[in-house]
Order: structure tokens, then C-alpha cells, then sequence
């Protein structure tokens, strides 16, 4: 199940503690996330609407290192609550 953009960003910021990087370039969205004694991490979100399907969402976990159930899981309990 493709999950909404917004509420991807919203994980980002809540669960994993991503700021928006405002230096970055227009062509998309940046996060990055500093941790003690690692490199930055940075991660991108498309201006786009559109959804982020299940190929993409499991490119992102690897990215961030997580695995999917955990990515998974906070964004499919906001959909419940929302009634989705």
C-alpha cells in the first residue's frame, strides 16, 4: 500500500528526527538528520503529490537503515486513525 508524501515527511520529522535542510537545492525536498559521531544523513522527498509506492518505500528503509515493519508500521497507524 503506497503511503501519502505528507505523512512520509511527518515520519521523518517525528520518528527519526529529520529536519527540513533548507541549503539544499529546489529540485526537492531535503532532510538531513545529525547524529554523534556520524556522518549527516540526508534523505530527499519530491515535491510531488504523488505517493510513495512500494519499491521506493523499501529504498528509503534501506537507506535509513530500518527495517520495513519499523518504517512501516508508524504511517499505518496514522492511516487507522485517520479511518483509512
Amino acid at each position: 500500500m503506497p503511503i501519502n508524501r505528507r505523512d512520509f515527511e511527518k515520519l521523518l520529522k517525528s520518528k527519526f528526527g529529520f529536519e527540513k535542510d533548507e541549503k539544499r537545492s529546489d529540485d526537492h525536498i531535503w532532510y538531513t538528520l545529525q547524529l554523534d559521531d556520524l556522518p549527516v544523513i540526508s534523505t530527499k522527498v519530491s515535491h510531488s503529490e504523488n505517493e510513495i509506492g512500494k519499491k521506493l518505500e523499501g529504498m528509503i528503509a534501506r537507506q535509513l537503515r530500518v527495517r520495513k515493519p519499523f518504517f512501516h508500521g508508524d504511517v499505518r497507524v496514522q492511516e487507522r486513525q485517520r479511518g483509512l
